[in-house]
């Protein structure tokens, strides 16, 4: 305080010679006479560049009865400086006093968030922008160590780091100081090291998927955070929108719910995650499980020639083999021949056929198609027909006393042949109520002779 006299003296409220003062808050200097008898008049305040202050929109000066008051409404730190009050003691003498204000923006944060990431192998920025006015002096610690400098580089809106490690993630304290105002605030920040995806080597770059089923391809990557999955097709849709699929993000699963042949194409599976992204694409082909179009069934007198034909397409081409029931071998015996082709309706024709048909060929025959898709099989019959073969059960029949005779013919024939009974060259049905009775069966006939018979 300078301009004392012993009869009066000026005082500032707040008392005090320096004073700090947080900026935009308003504030006010009360100026007044202190001691002696005589009048205190002209008063004037005047401020950093000794320029009178006769007031304005954001500082103002106001005359009491026993004060002269400067008013600041919202200061900034360009308001900083000394400021004095002067005023005429009993009109004569000039009485000053002077008081030095800092205004000063507190320390604010600026671009820091609590939680922060930063990528595996990359630069990094742990980011924190401290202000204030004065500047605030910013220290770093990480996990309450100071941070190695060969590895960290403080900037002014945050701590570099050169390149990511895990060893990187952590707690991080940025602590903010001014010596002028004494204040101090800290800040804790969380940093997470992430990983961008990388596809797995072993996913394979190609896969088959077979028509009419339900097909599924696999993508899977390491990453973290753990990476969400998205599925395109070859038009590019994003088939997490495309009817007839279904795309687990979490798990990276497509599902084709129905695989049609026109699915066939490539596929692109993309994962996501904060840090980055990785793709693959897979080259998808259909398959076609077998169909047996044809495979009728046959007739054929012995010892004409015979041919069994059996149809079928698939995709891949089926491999086509007939046998016959009651052999598990394929492999026919030496009779047939065996002929494999292709019809112009992209069907693969496989011809079994044999130059003299005998009876042991009569029967039934399995044709089957195979491929990796599956396997089909369907059954045909062949019929070999031969002339009747007769037998009798017992020749000569023997009877005795008043027994009658039964005599009993067997045929073997296909189709079934039709039996009929003679005697000395002339058919027996005339007599045949009278002497005889018979009994037909399918390849069999029973005839019963009378013992009256003359």
């Amino acid at each position: 305080v300078s301009g004392v006299e012993s009869q009066g003296t000026l005082v500032i409220n707040p008392v005090g010679e320096n004073k700090t003062e947080p900026a935009g808050k308003g504030f006010v200097l009360f100026c007044k006479g202190n001691s002696g008898d005589a009048d205190y008049t002209d008063f004037k305040w005047t401020g950093p560049n000794n320029q009178e202050i006769l007031g304005g929109p954001d500082m103002q000066v106001i005359s009491t009865d026993d004060s002269y008051i400067l008013s600041f409404d919202k200061p900034s730190p360009q308001d900083s400086g000394t400021y004095t009050c002067s005023a005429l003691y009993g009109n004569t003498i000039r009485l000053t006093i002077s008081v030095h204000i800092t205004f000063y923006h507190d320390i604010t944060w600026e671009e820091c968030p609590l939680s922060q990431h930063v990528i595996l192998g990359q630069e990094g920025k742990v980011r924190c922008r401290v202000r204030g006015n004065p500047v605030p002096m910013v220290s770093w610690t990480k996990d309450g160590r100071l941070m190695d400098s060969q590895r960290y580089e403080g900037t002014d809106d945050g701590v570099f780091i050169r390149s990511v490690q895990e060893q990187d993630k952590g707690l991080y304290l940025v602590s903010a100081m001014v010596a002028v105002t004494g204040k101090f605030q800290k800040r804790n920040i969380t940093v997470d090291v992430y990983t961008p995806p990388s596809i797995s080597a072993k996913m394979p770059h190609s896969s088959e998927l077979v028509e009419g089923t339900q097909g599924t391809l696999k993508c899977s990557a390491e990453g973290y955070p753990p990476p969400l999955y998205y599925w395109f097709d070859q038009a590019n849709r994003n088939l997490s929108t495309v009817n007839g699929f279904q795309v687990d993000p979490k798990s990276g699963i497509l599902q084709v719910n129905a695989v049609r042949r026109e699915d066939e194409g490539t596929y692109r599976c993309q994962a996501i995650n904060p840090a980055n992204s990785d793709s693959r694409e897979v080259a998808v082909k259909i398959v076609v499980i077998p169909k047996i179009t044809e495979f009728r069934n046959a007739t054929v007198s012995m010892g004409q020639e015979v041919t069994l034909e059996c149809r079928a397409h698939g995709k891949p081409t089926p491999d086509i083999k007939i046998r016959q029931d009651g052999t598990t071998r394929f492999p026919l015996d030496q009779h047939f021949k065996i002929l494999q082709t292709h019809n112009d309706q992209q069907e693969t024709v496989l011809t079994m056929s044999a130059t003299s048909a005998a009876r042991e060929m009569d029967g039934l025959y399995y044709c089957s198609a195979e491929n990796k898709a599956g396997k089909v099989e369907r059954v045909g019959h062949l019929t070999v027909q031969f002339p009747p073969q007769v037998s009798a059960r017992e020749n000569p029949v023997k009877t005795w006393g008043q027994r009658p005779a039964v005599l009993e013919c067997l045929a073997e024939a296909i189709p079934n042949a039709t039996l009929a009974w003679f005697y000395r060259k002339q058919p027996l049905q005339e007599r045949v109520s009278q002497y005889f009775k018979v009994e037909n069966s399918p390849g069999a006939s029973v005839l019963t002779v009378s013992p009256s018979f003359p």
